[in-house]
């Protein structure tokens, strides 16, 4: 018919991002050494330096597994990330 519009609505799947267990413990003990978000990024075998520290990285440090070096500045270039795991070597 003429002067009909449809809508279509999609319901939007949310897909929280998180890592397994283990590539999470495998990063936490990564960063028992200060690491810069580029070392990050190789070691995850991603590409992108923002995404690897959105997806991966800030999830941790939000839960206060892995800590900020200039806490104050988050988004600062020289910016370590770094864990204070214990236990395995």
């Amino acid at each position: 018919e003429r002067g009909n519009v449809s809508v279509i609505f999609y319901k939007e799947n949310k897909v929280e991002k998180s890592i397994d267990a283990v590539k999470e413990k495998d990063l936490l003990m990564f960063c028992k050494t200060p690491r810069t978000r580029k070392e990050i990024s190789e070691y995850l075998g991603l590409n992108s330096v923002t995404y690897a520290i959105q997806a991966y990285v800030m999830p941790l440090v939000e839960s206060g597994k892995i800590k900020l070096s200039v806490p104050d500045k988050p988004k600062s270039p020289k910016q370590l990330y770094y864990s204070e795991i214990k236990g395995e070597n």
